[in-house]
């Protein structure tokens, strides 16, 4: 089977939008601290598009998704990233900010010139 056929077992964008709601709803609904973060649609679609992928049916795809995505947050350094007030993002942003400026300092200088800053 060509792409073709590859591209007629996928779900249709509406039921996609559908799918991807309730998912991100329920992951909200389960942890209420992060609720939804800009960015966990992309992390929702992707892990959606690889359980699609494999075949498997609507319902389980998402729920292998809200399963993935929930497991994920029940970590402290993965939820860290999302939940307020971005402790592990912050963190992270910031060692970002001391390696440009000890490796890459001619980077780090043009960055700071241009008024981009990597530390939230």
């Amino acid at each position: 089977a060509g792409l073709a056929g590859e591209h007629s077992r996928w779900i249709p964008l509406e039921e996609r939008r559908d799918s991807l709601e309730r998912i991100l709803l329920s992951v909200a609904a389960q942890c209420p601290s992060v609720g939804y973060c800009q960015g966990l649609d992309v992390l929702a679609a992707f892990a959606f598009s690889v359980a699609e992928e494999s075949g498997k049916e609507i319902s389980v795809a998402e729920a292998e998704t809200f399963a993935f995505i929930s497991g994920l947050l029940e970590l402290d350094c993965i939820r860290s990233w999302m939940e307020p007030p971005l402790i592990g993002l912050r963190t992270a942003a910031s060692a970002l900010g001391v390696l440009l400026r000890e490796r890459l300092p001619r980077l780090a200088a043009h960055l700071a010139s241009e008024g981009v800053g990597v530390e939230l």
